[in-house]
């Protein structure tokens, strides 16, 4: 029993680590936004990015039982049953992330009915816009994750998030400030980050 805990512990750390790296990316954004643009477009992000993950929650609960399948796969030494699952797992990603990203441009929409003031409204709307549209890229790394977690190569997952937290930390400056070649995007640079590092994590997980 205490060497199943010790291997369970190895294997579920990572795991952990790379859902708190998800989640931390909106936190990132609110950091450089609120160091760089101040407290209202901090309000329009903070928004923005809880409506964005509230919309997302759905496909990670949807995809996370993926994970579960490969391991019995891999435990009955079923190849052909592994890239049976990790196929249509990545069929369910791109049809959720087009489903959500599509619930998030209708949120994005009634923006005005949640009680913020007009000028945060207004910040929040091309915001979670572009959130809407980095769900595709998302959902793909979430799939390719469930592959890498069921096959016990938890860590994969984790260097691909917690490098993903740096390469949105560095666009965030780079986008908001216009810095260098980049365009000086303000707000709108702060999502554009998280796009950038979400297409970063699915091409580094795939590859």
């Amino acid at each position: 029993m205490r060497r199943e805990i010790i291997e369970t512990i190895k294997l579920s750390v990572p795991i952990i680590i790379a859902q708190l790296g998800v989640i931390l990316m909106g936190v990132t954004d609110n950091l450089m936004v609120g160091r760089f643009l101040g407290a209202i477009p901090l309000g329009a992000s903070g928004l923005a990015n809880s409506l964005s993950f509230l919309v997302s929650s759905i496909g990670f609960g949807g995809l996370g039982v993926v994970a579960a399948l490969i391991s019995q796969a891999k435990g009955q030494d079923n190849n052909a049953e592994i890239g049976k699952l990790f196929r249509a797992g990545l069929r369910v990603a791109a049809l959720l992330s087009v489903a959500l990203g599509i619930a998030g441009v209708g949120v994005a929409f009634a923006m005005d009915s949640f009680g913020q003031t007009p000028e945060i409204a207004r910040l929040a709307k091309p915001f979670l816009y572009i959130l809407s549209a980095s769900t595709i890229p998302l959902f793909l790394f979430i799939a390719a994750r469930q592959l890498a977690d069921g096959l016990s190569f938890t860590r994969v997952a984790m260097f691909v998030t917690v490098s993903a937290l740096l390469v949105n930390a560095l666009f965030n400056w780079l986008l908001i400030n216009g810095i260098w070649i980049f365009p000086k995007m303000g707000l709108n640079g702060s999502a554009m980050a998280t796009f950038i590092a979400r297409l970063y994590m699915a091409t580094a997980i795939l590859v």
